[in-house]
């Protein structure tokens, strides 16, 4: 529900044009014009310079009604139809101008990229079986070889990876600050989202994206300017979740968690649903009547392994719950069912003790892998006791002393800057329009001066 005002600011500013041989993997397409819902299609507001609109010969006022073959009802559908659109394609607009109807083929630029101030940006792609997936690098101007960072994102959905509009988000912001601080970093797209190939996503199943995930990695090590044995991985909520999973078959210096869990995938999806549901406003008695149900769903599909025609068949889910959950089977809040039974048999515990016995080449004396649990003050998505504590025991248990927790003071689970869970619960899902809340800087100097501790790097 974040991510359309996102996709449709990127998609109405002006794309640049194509890079050719530095990129292998085609950016995505972008039209280059300010938008309006018009009757039956899309009114052009104005059209920016440089832009595939510009080139087509567009003007102020002209009402876009088909792109391709696609009929163009609205923006959602006009957006749709350029989804899957590269730089360099050419397509056939048809739109009407002053009553009359008129055609012109298009030849598509791309979407703009990211710039980095006082670091390069380096746009490319790793193979992950017969596909390739985005990645965007920073490199420091300094020569030499630097110690990296691989940001793996949260959610378990479509997410943009990389800051095209200057509104980054804060999963963006701090990758960014660490590449203002000499740090190499990587951030890889999910299959079939952005640029990626091997989509669209909800077909991709868990052992699929973290396969893409450990290619990062290695991708990652093996550039020149990077020292292989000084990497390192953020991973945010379901990015913390693969973190282990992807140090158990590439090794890494350190692992920063933030927000994620270390318990089962049930029992994290069901509390959180609680914790929802009470933030709602919701009674105690009303939180039991309604949370049994989602109890019943995610019970059935991750526990039992239950396919959705069985749980649909089984009527043991009230409609209200499957109203939020359930797709046309098989699929289960935009991914397949499998990517939930593969996820649902990962014991992250037993994993994290795994990674924490896991000796690393050229560490000296410290030659296990540092961890650092992160938790927002008031992240109501995951909890103490399953998620950070858990981490930070079962760590020390393996290797002592390498694994600490910090809270961040006065942050929820997107680094809002909230002074309650109350407060984050509304700027997530309040009723329009939405409170805002800006973005809490506290773990920018919390996360840099871990990672300079773990790589051995000298203080800023």
């Amino acid at each position: 529900m974040f991510l359309r005002p996102f996709f449709l600011m990127a998609f109405v500013i002006v794309g640049c044009g194509s890079r050719g041989a530095e990129d292998e993997l085609r950016r995505q397409a972008m039209f280059g014009a300010v938008l309006e819902e018009a009757k039956d299609g899309v009114l052009l507001k104005r059209i920016l310079a440089g832009s595939s609109a510009a080139e087509g010969g567009f003007q102020k006022g002209d009402v876009v009604k088909s792109l391709g073959e696609r009929k163009i009802n609205d923006i959602p559908s006009l957006l749709a139809a350029l989804a899957g659109r590269r730089a360099g394609d050419r397509v056939v607009v048809g739109y009407q101008r002053d009553g009359q109807s008129k055609q012109v083929s298009v030849t598509l630029k791309e979407k703009i990229r990211e710039q980095g101030k006082g670091y390069e940006v380096i746009y490319g792609s790793v193979k992950n079986g017969d596909f390739r997936q985005r990645t965007i690098a920073t490199r420091p101007r300094g020569e030499g070889r630097h110690p990296a960072v691989l940001f793996l994102q949260g959610g378990h959905t479509c997410f943009p990876v990389d800051d095209i509009i200057g509104r980054p988000s804060a999963f963006v912001r701090i990758t960014q600050h660490l590449a203002r601080h000499g740090y190499v970093t990587m951030r890889v797209e999910r299959p079939g989202c952005g640029d990626s190939e091997g989509g669209p996503l909800r077909d991709i199943d868990f052992t699929t994206e973290l396969a893409g995930n450990i290619a990062a990695v290695r991708a990652l090590k093996q550039n020149d300017y990077v020292d292989p044995d000084k990497v390192l991985i953020y991973g945010l909520s379901m990015g913390g979740f693969f973190a282990p999973l992807i140090a158990r078959e590439e090794p890494v210096r350190g692992i920063a968690a933030y927000g994620t869990t270390c318990g089962t995938f049930f029992e994290g999806v069901t509390g959180q649903r609680r914790r929802f549901l009470l933030l709602a406003g919701k009674s105690p008695a009303q939180v039991n009547r309604e949370n049994l149900g989602h109890i019943r769903f995610w019970y059935q599909l991750t526990v039992e392994g239950k396919t959705m025609r069985e749980i649909l068949d089984s009527k043991l889910v009230p409609q209200s719950v499957l109203d939020q959950w359930a797709g046309e089977p098989p699929y289960v809040a935009g991914r397949n069912e499998s990517f939930y039974h593969q996820i649902a048999d990962q014991n992250l515990a037993e994993m994290w003790g795994k990674v924490a016995q896991t000796p690393l080449p050229g560490a000296g004396e410290d030659r296990f892998p540092r961890v650092l649990a992160l938790l927002g003050e008031f992240d109501w998505h995951t909890t103490h006791s399953e998620g950070a504590d858990w981490i930070v025991q079962t760590v020390n248990a393996a290797s002592p002393g390498q694994a600490t927790k910090v809270v961040v003071p006065q942050s929820d689970h997107f680094s809002n800057h909230v002074k309650s869970a109350k407060e984050s619960f509304a700027v997530l899902y309040g009723k329009q329009p939405r409170p805002t809340a800006p973005f809490n800087p506290a773990i920018l100097g919390i996360l840099l001066k871990w990672c300079d501790a773990t790589v051995g790097k000298a203080k800023h």
